[in-house]
C-alpha cells in the first residue's frame, strides 16, 4: 500500500506545482488571456487573466473528488465479477488505475496551464505535450487497467 500514499504524494505535489505556477506567473500575464484553445494549440476565445484560476480550481475539485470517491471501492464499477478471493486484488487494481488517472488528470491540468499562461505572451508557443497524445495515453491507461482486471480476476 505503500505505493498508493506515493501517489497520493505525488498528486498533491501536482497540484500545489499547479497552483505555484499560476500564482508566480498571474501578475505578468496580459489583462486578456487564451480560454479555448483547439487541437492545434490556436485560441479562439479568450477572457479576463482571472481565468487562469479556473484550470487550479478545477483541478483541486477533481483531487478531492478522487480523493472522496477512492473511499468507497465497494462501489465501483467491476469489469468481473467480485467474490471473497478476489475482492482484495480487484480493489486494489481499482484504486491504483484511480490514483494513476488522477495523476494523469493532473498532467494534463498542467500542460494546458503552462500552454495558456506562455500562449498569453507568444502567440507563437506550442503546448510541451500535444493534447492527442496526452489523451490517447490516459485512454491506454483505462484499457490497460481493465485489461489487468480481467485477467487477473
Amino acid at each position: 500500500m505503500e505505493v498508493l500514499i506515493v501517489f497520493d504524494i505525488v498528486n498533491a505535489a501536482l497540484l500545489l506545482w499547479l497552483w505555484y505556477i499560476t500564482i508566480k506567473k498571474y501578475p505578468s500575464r496580459p489583462e486578456q488571456i487564451p480560454t479555448k484553445i483547439d487541437f492545434e494549440g490556436k485560441p479562439y476565445r479568450f477572457g479576463h487573466k482571472k481565468f487562469a484560476f479556473v484550470l487550479p480550481v478545477m483541478a483541486l475539485f477533481i483531487f478531492g473528488l478522487f480523493i472522496f470517491v477512492i473511499q468507497f471501492p465497494e462501489k465501483f464499477n467491476y469489469p468481473v465479477e467480485i467474490t471473497h478471493e478476489n475482492q482484495g486484488r480487484q480493489t486494489l487494481i481499482a484504486v491504483l488505475g484511480l490514483r494513476l488517472l488522477q495523476f494523469s488528470a493532473s498532467l494534463i491540468f498542467l500542460n494546458l496551464q503552462d500552454f495558456t499562461l506562455r500562449k498569453a505572451v507568444n502567440t507563437e508557443a506550442k503546448p510541451k505535450v500535444s493534447m492527442v497524445d496526452i489523451l490517447l495515453s490516459w485512454l491506454a491507461v483505462v484499457l490497460v487497467f481493465i485489461t489487468i482486471a480481467v485477467v487477473i480476476k
